[in-house]
Formats: structure tokens, C-alpha cells, sequence
């Protein structure tokens, strides 16, 4: 099994978990508890724009603890996160306009469309 956690469009040979339901979703749920898939189970993961949104302490170690679990060995887990340590970078470039700058906070803190959309942590490749 393929599964895309965060995902909302049906791909084929890949099952959908997220926190939001939705036609095409197959699991509702949080990426801290996979309970509803057994151990080692899935082949691939795929956590698109999911894990900066959980608190680095606690929930963010138990969502990793939790893909490890469910994956095969030698299964991979692939993950999308904003690269914080980018836009940091380009938070403070000189010649951004108020917009731009706007945006990019945006994308380091959540859209906050939603009480779901608020990021916690700010990823890096060595934090994760």
C-alpha cells in the first residue's frame, strides 16, 4: 500500500489519510495515530505539508514513531514541508515589497484559513 497523508485527490494505488474529510478520502485522521493500519503495512508514505503543523516535542516525534511503524522494511517516507531556513532567507532579502514579505510569513506560520492551518514547527532537513 501506497499512502499519501494530507492528500485530497484520489491517485491511483494510493489510499488518503487527513484530518479533513473529503470525497477521496479514505482514512479521517492525524498522522500522530495510524491506528487504523497494521504494522508494517505500507510500502510508502508520502506526508505532503503535514508535519509542520504538529508540535516539535511531542506530536512531531510520535508522527515519525508512527510511520516507522507502519512502514515494510526498506519501505520510504517521503516528506513536503516548507524549508524554513529558505524562507527565512527570503523573508529578509532586500527589495521585497510588504505583499511579498506577507506571503512568505504565510508560509512559515500557516495561512490560518482554518483552526488546522497553523504550523508549529519550522523543518529543516537536519531537524527531521
Amino acid at each position: 500500500m501506497k499512502l499519501h497523508i494530507g492528500g485530497k485527490q484520489a491517485k491511483d494505488g494510493w489510499k488518503i489519510l487527513n484530518i479533513q474529510e473529503g470525497a477521496d478520502v479514505d482514512y479521517l485522521g492525524t498522522c500522530t495515530n495510524l491506528s487504523a493500519l497494521g504494522d508494517t503495512t505500507v510500502d510508502t508514505i508520502y506526508a505532503s505539508h503535514v508535519y509542520e503543523h504538529l508540535g516539535y516535542t511531542e506530536e512531531l516525534p510520535l508522527a515519525l514513531k508512527e510511520a516507522h511503524r507502519v512502514l515494510v522494511p526498506g519501505g520510504k517516507l517521503l516528506i513536503s514541508v516548507p524549508n524554513f531556513g529558505v524562507l527565512c532567507q527570503l523573508f529578509v532579502a532586500e527589495g521585497l515589497s510588504i505583499p511579498q514579505r506577507h506571503k512568505i510569513m504565510r508560509m512559515i506560520f500557516g495561512g490560518q484559513t482554518d483552526n488546522y492551518d497553523y504550523h508549529k514547527v519550522g523543518p529543516i532537513e537536519e531537524f527531521l
